[in-house]
């Protein structure tokens, strides 16, 4: 995947107060929506648009694998189908700087994934973790290792951080 986004500096992410309803995960989720929209970053536009049409092609395969239709797809997503392609830019931009901030702030803070938190991941959640491998053939240590990542770095923003309750 080509690099889509330069220049990344992560916003303000400890000390925050968040205001959410709902439960812990709205919580991130608005946690990292403030790091996000606090950040700084340029956009690579002609990266995005390759990168957006090979994501519209693969979407297209994997539906076309699965007998699915588009139609289907654009209906349930709430996107025309005309959009299509700025659904999967939208989508792209989000994943990237989502990962970008996760990774500046795992090494801002020097959270790492040790060998331990691997193995100790496949003995905790070996059930789990075999069913994965079943419908994700793919998925790798290093997918895993990211995942880790991202969980201890959510973590770290939530001990970090307060959650104040909408309207209260």
């Amino acid at each position: 995947m080509k690099q889509i986004l330069t220049d990344f500096i992560p916003g303000p992410y400890v000390g925050l107060v968040i205001e959410a309803e709902g439960d812990e995960t709205d919580f991130l989720n608005a946690l990292i929506n403030t790091v996000i929209d606090g950040s700084s970053y340029a956009l690579d536009e002609e990266a995005l648009s390759s990168e957006a049409a090979r994501a519209e092609g693969e979407l297209r395969e994997k539906l076309t694998a699965d007998r699915k239709s588009i139609g289907a797809f654009c209906l349930v997503a709430g996107i025309d189908e005309s959009k299509l392609r700025e659904f999967c830019k939208a989508n792209l931009v989000r994943t990237a700087l989502e990962n970008l901030t996760i990774t500046a702030i795992a090494e801002a803070e020097s959270i790492q994934v040790l060998p331990a938190d691997l193995a100790a991941y496949k003995r905790d959640y070996r059930d789990q973790y075999a069913r994965m491998l079943l419908t994700e053939p793919d998925f790798g240590d290093k997918e895993l290792m990211d995942a880790i990542l991202t969980r201890k770095v959510l973590n770290f923003l939530k001990t970090n951080n307060t959650m104040q309750r909408k309207g209260a």
